[in-house]
């Protein structure tokens, strides 16, 4: 509770714009009296049309009743400017059910037409689903009284059907409200970055639409084309003034502890102290929250994925970098500083390709542009040797790096994981070497992880879901030779189950950690 700074004599509970929230009190008798005691008022809620001094004082009696056995009742509102009473609007228990309470809003004939029914009863419903964690808000109205149909409409309750109230003798139409959970999500990445909007379940997530753009090097120009295209999909799905829209961001490190800035990923050129938190916040006037790329797929891949059930789970991105999220006794690790997870700067070798900025690293080894750059040096060095892999589409005029070698240059920088995979499934001996030099290494990286630990399920993305029969020997070999043994067998290998969409599904996980 607070108090009003200001000549507001009364406890204020909560305030909107123009209005400020009380509590009814022994002493507001009078108060009460010029409220329900106005058949203007009361003409809707009883049978006669009008509350005696009697029933007004009973029904001042049950509010009280009512705040000091569950902290809620129909509060009294007053005008911010003026401190004369607008009416009430507040909560009541709903019969015996738990998590489900009633909304309601009595309001002065004066202040009629003036948004103020609304504003206060978007308030309450705030306070009940934010605050009391409420399941589900019930109202009604009288069947004659088309005012309170339209602002229950406006205010998102759906009609349920007509149910007798005992007050007036009269079957009024009643309407449920439920709390929908909309998140629009910004997938941010080295390569794309996709704006989606999604509503959320307590098992899925319904995806309602989503845009992909080029990811450039001016951060500004990309989020405002982001902004502009989530813009569209809120219009079209009716959610553009949405109470139940949050915003979620999925980044890869690294990130500001407080995770509200981006502060120059290698992946990300020109991303340098990016407050993208407060840039999306403020585009769409709704809370957004931000998470590591590896944190928040593996909070996808637990909650809707191949995780769904463990307790201690690594995921891995195995994408265009590697980075790990840690889910350890059924919570998302982060670390003292939030750093947690940044596997792939592990070094696994002396020399090797470059990740993270190390040679040799686990990243080196182990992602999409890793085995990429393991190709070109496979390829240089077998090129050095006078063979010609067979995975590099070689110009036909030239037979070595030293003679015309700009061309053979520009078919080794074509090359890309995709390209090598493709070559691998179709039996390419030298693109298959690829496959086992990085699967070793894989192997080997993840025997520290499961020694250090002990997860039960280790969820692989990316390059791994497309991939990994092309990587599963060596690296099981490495794990048997590197591992301990009781906690390999005791950890499961798998790729991620939620595909190409885990970006997407780690955007909305962001928002909702």
């Amino acid at each position: 509770m607070m108090t009003h700074n200001g000549d507001f004599m009364r406890t204020c509970i909560m305030e909107t714009e123009r209005l400020l929230f009380s509590v009814w009190e022994k002493d507001d008798l009078e108060l009460a009296q010029s409220l329900w005691g106005d058949p203007e008022v009361s003409r809707f809620i009883c049978a006669a049309g009008s509350f005696t001094e009697q029933e007004v004082e009973e029904r001042l009696a049950l509010e009280i009743h009512n705040y000091e056995q569950s902290g809620i009742q129909y509060f009294p509102i007053f005008r911010r400017d003026t401190h004369t009473l607008a009416g009430c609007c507040g909560l009541r228990p709903c019969g015996d059910e738990e998590g489900i309470l009633e909304l309601g809003v009595h309001l002065k004939r004066e202040y009629h037409g003036q948004g103020l029914a609304k504003e206060a009863a978007e308030k309450i419903i705030t306070y009940a689903f934010d605050t009391r964690s409420v399941k589900e808000l019930r109202s009604g109205h009288h069947p004659q009284n088309s005012a309170s149909q339209r602002l229950l409409y406006r205010l998102g309750f759906s009609y349920t059907g007509d149910c007798y109230y005992a007050p007036t003798g009269l079957y009024h139409p009643t309407y449920h409200l439920r709390p929908e959970t909309f998140v629009l999500g910004f997938d941010i990445g080295g390569t794309k970055c996709a704006v989606l909007l999604g509503q959320v379940t307590e098992e899925t997530v319904d995806f309602l639409g989503r845009e992909q753009i080029k990811t450039g090097t001016d951060w500004k120009a990309v989020l405002d084309l982001l902004i502009r295209k989530g813009r569209v999909l809120l219009e079209k799905n009716e959610l553009k003034n949405s109470r139940w829209l949050k915003i979620g961001i999925s980044c890869g490190g690294p990130l500001s502890p407080d995770r509200k800035r981006i502060l120059s990923p290698p992946n990300l050129l020109g991303w340098d102290d990016v407050p993208v938190v407060e840039y999306l916040s403020s585009a769409f006037s709704c809370p957004a929250k931000m998470e590591n790329d590896a944190d928040a797929c593996a909070l996808a891949e637990w909650k809707y994925g191949a995780g769904r059930g463990s307790r201690n789970m690594i995921f891995l991105t195995f994408g265009t970098g590697l980075g790990a999220g840690f889910i350890l006794d059924g919570k998302l690790y982060k670390g003292s500083t939030g750093m947690a997870g940044e596997a792939g700067h592990i070094r696994l070798a002396e020399n090797g390709p470059e990740g993270y900025g190390k040679e040799g690293s686990f990243e080196g080894f182990c992602s999409g542009s890793g085995i990429r750059n393991l190709a070109e040096i496979y390829a240089k060095k077998r090129l050095a040797q006078g063979v010609k892999v067979s995975y590099v589409d070689w110009p036909a005029e030239e037979t070595s790096l030293e003679e015309n070698g700009p061309q053979t240059e520009q078919a080794l920088k074509a090359l890309t994981a995709q390209s090598v995979a493709e070559a691998a499934v179709g039996g390419d001996e030298d693109a298959l070497e690829i496959f086992r030099i990085s699967g070793r290494y894989f192997g080997r990286g993840l025997s520290v992880l499961i020694d250090l630990l002990n997860p039960e399920i280790i969820v692989a993305g990316s390059v791994f879901t497309r991939s990994g029969k092309l990587l599963e020997e060596t690296m099981y070999q490495e794990i048997k030779k590197e591992a301990l043994p009781a906690s390999a067998s005791a950890c499961t290998i798998c790729p991620a189950c939620l595909g190409e969409k885990i970006g997407d599904y780690g955007s909305i996980m962001a928002a909702l950690n």
